[in-house]
């Protein structure tokens, strides 16, 4: 019969995210920051660091400071989303 040897050793696995193909900087930022759908009272509208243009027709785009501001529609951000850099402003 063959014996069996144990061995002393044990190792934590560490838990690594999988790497994901972005399209975009904006796209990679979005995942960094966790940005989702909010289900309370705060949200992008309220937060110190959007910002809200209009293109003088009833139409009005949404983006954040901490993304950066293009004319793209990759920077929009939707105001029932927040995100962990959310801090209260005065746009609400």
């Amino acid at each position: 019969m063959a014996q069996q040897i144990q061995l002393g050793i044990s190792a934590d696995i560490p838990q690594t995210k999988p790497a994901i193909k972005f399209r975009s900087k904006y796209q990679q930022w979005k995942y960094e920051a966790n940005y989702r759908k909010s289900e309370e009272k705060q949200c992008c509208k309220n937060c110190k660091y959007c910002v809200c243009f209009s293109n003088g027709y009833n139409r009005y785009f949404y983006k954040c400071n901490l993304q950066g501001i293009s004319h793209s529609a990759a920077t929009d951000i939707r105001i029932s989303y927040i995100c962990n850099y959310y801090k209260e402003g005065n746009n609400g």
